[in-house]
């Protein structure tokens, strides 16, 4: 068993920009450059963080995928709007003492299809999901999705999905050991030494780029989870991750 273990090292896959297929929503941005390395490393690199036994772990592939991509939603909504609290973020404080981000504005970022939802997690990973084969009769209900997150929130099914099924720890923790990696593809940190054109990718397309990987990861497992499984347990990832204070994702997972 190698997930979350520190002495497991796993090599980098260094991407080229001419790696990732054009058409993306950032295909005409002046760093579009960047952002593709970025989405290149990232998709590339994160299925060596979640192996189980020697074998990629599906549920918890998906899961890694899904609380990224809900945390990059927060970091690029905050860049771009002031956070004031009790008006635009609520905070929840659980009985353990930690705090959780509410509100709107980080929901739109995960589920709104109606503005720029090319860019979001819900309307690429459901569309992705139907084109796979669910039907779209059985989808998970959102609504249900986010209810699930907020209602274990300071119990003992805290971060843990709905479904049978379940990643191979909570989504904080998967956080905690894949964040690190995904901001060292948003950043640079993965590949140091890029062509002068290319700078760190802004934050205002981190969740664009994780929503999209959350796509790839989906279409990687399909043979492995049924779909309604992998998609209800990448989206209520990304609602808890969604939620994550960033002292909290930066923790030590290992104490």
């Amino acid at each position: 068993m190698s997930f979350g273990k520190r002495a497991v090292v796993q090599p980098i896959v260094v991407a080229q920009v001419m790696d990732v297929p054009e058409g993306f929503p950032w295909v005409d941005d002046t760093h579009a450059a960047a952002c593709n390395l970025a989405y290149g490393h990232l998709s590339r690199n994160l299925s060596s963080r979640v192996i189980v036994d020697g074998r990629v772990h599906a549920e918890t592939y998906v899961a890694a995928a899904g609380v990224i991509a809900g945390f990059a939603a927060q970091k690029t909504i905050l860049s771009q709007v002031r956070p004031l609290i009790g008006e635009n973020i609520h905070v929840m404080r659980s009985a353990e003492g930690r705090h959780y981000m509410m509100g709107d504005i980080l929901n739109n970022m995960l589920a709104d299809a109606t503005v720029l939802g090319h860019e979001k997690i819900w309307p690429l990973a459901a569309g992705a999901s139907v084109q796979a084969g669910l039907s779209v009769t059985d989808m998970p209900d959102l609504k249900k999705c986010f209810e699930h997150i907020a209602a274990n929130i300071g119990g003992a099914n805290e971060g843990l999905p709905s479904t049978t099924a379940q990643p191979h720890a909570p989504f904080l923790f998967i956080a905690q050991v894949t964040w690190p990696v995904a901001e060292a593809c948003f950043t640079g940190g993965i590949a140091p030494e890029r062509p002068d054109d290319v700078s760190n990718t802004p934050q205002r397309w981190w969740s664009c780029i994780a929503a999209w990987n959350a796509v790839h990861v989906l279409n990687e497992v399909k043979s492995l989870l049924d779909h309604r499984t992998a998609l209800t347990i990448m989206i209520e990832a990304a609602i808890y991750g969604s939620r994550l204070f960033e002292d909290d994702v930066r923790k030590n997972p290992f104490g």
